[in-house]
């Protein structure tokens, strides 16, 4: 078993999202032998943490901004994570047309928490920032921007050309609609 297994597990068996906080005291009581690993004691030794409790957070924290597998919350201080999967159960498909709406509008909130983490992804990885992305998503929504930026007559953006030149595809809007469950929201023409 993974870390990733086991936050998927302690995340799966709640009823409700959960802060980084309550994933940290599960892992300690339920999956020990992820809590005071020997990275996390050469990281408290090297003072990059206060404490071990402090470097498992860490490690989750990481965990859930980088894995699409995990919603993050921010709107609730600390943020409340849950995972993404159960989007993917078959009485949550958009071509189900009994909760059609109720799906789309789940799969575009989270698909716009996705689009704004994409600047503070990029920015923490190149130290590009971009601004302008987020002002837009900001003002018109996640999906609402990236239907805009995909329109064929639009060509390259400059951010995905410069991520392009750094090697950081991965972190760009095109890459992010590409992804299941977000290719849902996009017609074969938006994806192509």
């Amino acid at each position: 078993m993974t870390f990733t297994d086991a936050v998927k597990e302690i995340l799966s068996s709640n009823t409700d999202a959960m802060t980084p906080q309550e994933i940290r005291e599960r892992v300690e009581t339920q999956y020990p032998k992820f809590y005071g690993t020997e990275s996390h004691i050469n990281n408290v030794e090297k003072g990059h943490y206060k404490d071990l409790n402090h470097a498992l957070l860490a490690q989750i924290y990481s965990l859930v901004h980088t894995n699409v597998s995990f919603f993050c919350d921010k709107r609730h201080k600390p943020m409340e994570i849950s995972l993404i999967n159960d989007i993917d159960e078959p009485n949550l498909v958009i071509e189900d047309f009994e909760n059609e709406e109720r799906v789309k509008s789940d799969l575009e909130a989270k698909f716009h928490e996705e689009m704004l983490s994409i600047y503070y992804k990029c920015g923490r990885a190149t130290g590009y920032w971009p601004n302008r992305f987020l002002q837009k998503v900001r003002k018109a929504g996640g999906l609402k921007a990236a239907k805009e930026w995909l329109k064929p007559e639009k060509g390259l953006s400059p951010g995905l050309q410069r991520l392009a030149r750094e090697n950081r595809i991965y972190l760009s809007m095109e890459a992010l609609v590409l992804e299941h469950p977000w290719n849902q929201l996009f017609t074969k023409g938006e994806v192509k």
